[in-house]
């Protein structure tokens, strides 16, 4: 997803809200959740299709795919819970990072 200046096409099955579609904004982004004192890097914003939202509270963990099915992220936070609007989804890459997990 390097240099896009256009949005990405996503989706997600989540366990709140099932599925859902939306626009991934490839503007690299940190999100910092204060009531949980934790703050997520390396990841992008995406808003949900026809102004329903992308992802509600429950939805954290779900994984989100591009239009070829290819993992890019997993959803970690959403900007309203109680409205299901925009999830912060932070990179794959990170993540595997993060666990010390190498894929062939």
């Amino acid at each position: 997803m390097e240099n896009q200046s256009e949005s990405i096409a996503v989706r997600k099955h989540g366990a709140q809200t099932r599925m859902t579609g939306g626009q991934l904004m490839p503007v690299a982004a940190d999100h910092y959740m204060e009531d949980v004192r934790a703050r997520y890097s390396a990841g992008w914003w995406v808003d949900g299709n026809d102004g329903t939202g992308f992802a509600a509270k429950g939805d954290s963990g779900a994984i989100v795919v591009d239009d070829a099915r290819q993992v890019v992220g997993i959803v970690v936070a959403v900007e309203h819970a109680d409205a299901g609007a925009a999830a912060f989804v932070h990179g794959i890459k990170q993540v595997f990072a993060a666990l010390q997990i190498a894929l062939p």
